[in-house]
């Protein structure tokens, strides 16, 4: 028995100086990102009015052909309108970067995963002191 243990023990304890293997292409699933458009914000113009110009205004829709309709905010108003507007190109610039960054993640990974899948073998150097069953036999 002490024969068979001694044996086994000592055959286990030599390790190769390398090891080779030959990895197995690896597929990832394509990720498809939608080409973003360009944001074209249309030109609205502000009619501002007061007690001192609305007849004036008025004059100048009608002689236009432009139905007459007020849509009116207070300068409050009009400043948190214009807050909102900002938010919505700030986050819509956010999404682009996203946008980009996965793209040009999911370019890189496909870089590297042709690489690793064009290499035939691998070969690993071991260092011998780092066998199993060295630290037992020291």
């Amino acid at each position: 028995m002490l024969i068979l243990t001694t044996f086994l023990l000592t055959s286990c304890s030599t390790t190769p100086k390398s090891v080779t293997y030959t990895p197995k292409p690896v597929e990832r699933p394509e990720l498809i990102l939608p080409e973003t458009k360009t944001l074209n914000m249309r030109n609205v113009d502000f009619i501002v009015m007061t007690r001192e110009n609305v007849e004036e205004e008025f004059a100048k829709l009608e002689k236009d052909g432009k139905a007459i309709v007020i849509f009116g905010l207070d300068a409050e108003d009009y400043e948190k309108l214009s807050f909102n507007i900002a938010d919505i190109l700030e986050l819509l610039d956010q999404q682009q970067s996203v946008i980009v960054a996965y793209r040009e993640y999911y370019e890189e990974a496909d870089k590297t995963l042709e690489e690793i899948n064009s290499q035939s073998e691998i070969e690993i150097e071991v260092d011998e002191d780092e066998g199993f069953l060295s630290n037992f036999l020291k």
